[in-house]
């Protein structure tokens, strides 16, 4: 089962800043498709769990 947070609320529950996930997009730690996932038709990325916790 795919676990799985809007950005939004990742970033509320979690205490970071969006401005600190997209640095981590941008370096290229998370990477679409495995850490951050576009619903489709859904405007928000969303946060996949259990790859975040895999890179502690």
């Amino acid at each position: 089962m795919l676990r799985v947070l809007p950005l939004q609320m990742y970033c509320k529950e979690f205490g970071v800043d969006k401005t600190e996930i997209e640095r981590l997009i941008a370096s290229g730690v998370w990477i679409y498709g495995k850490h951050i996932r576009k619903v489709e038709n859904v405007r928000e990325r969303w946060i996949d769990l259990d790859s975040v916790e895999s890179l502690n």
